[in-house]
């Protein structure tokens, strides 16, 4: 009897998890998705308005920051004005990082990672700007 209570209890999450499985459909996890995975299946930020932060990173890099340093550097930058931001990490030629800092059809970039505050300041400012405008002055 306990057995099948169990079964009852955990056969809907069970069944969104493999359905998300087979069709590697995000919005059938919904605890465990994120703004980025949701963003790139759709192409772009999911809901609302946020930044798009696109980093160009150059494939033949072998040494310096990784990914994950600048993902974390750019994230705790962008943090204290937002939480309202999306990363999309592309390999390019050559040993480069652009970012490049989008909010609507407003681009910023590309800066190197040094310049990367010429980028942030903008989109931050065209953040706020964008959803006053459209009513929606949600962080």
């Amino acid at each position: 009897m306990l057995f099948a209570i169990i079964a009852c209890a955990a056969l809907p999450a069970t069944s969104a998890y493999v359905l998300y499985e087979v069709t590697d459909n995000p919005t059938l996890r919904p605890l465990g998705i994120t703004q980025e995975r949701l963003a790139s299946v759709n192409g772009g930020p999911s809901e609302g308005v946020s930044i798009l932060v696109r980093v160009d990173w150059g494939a033949d890099r072998r040494d310096g920051i990784t990914q994950r340093e600048l993902r974390e550097i750019i994230a705790s930058t962008l943090s204290s004005r937002t939480d309202s931001f999306v990363f999309q990490f592309e390999d390019v030629p050559g040993s480069e990082i652009g970012i490049t800092f989008s909010v609507g059809v407003n681009s910023y970039g590309p800066f190197p990672k040094e310049r990367m505050i010429d980028g942030i300041m903008p989109s931050l400012i065209a953040l706020d700007a964008t959803k006053r405008a459209r009513g929606n002055d949600r962080s």
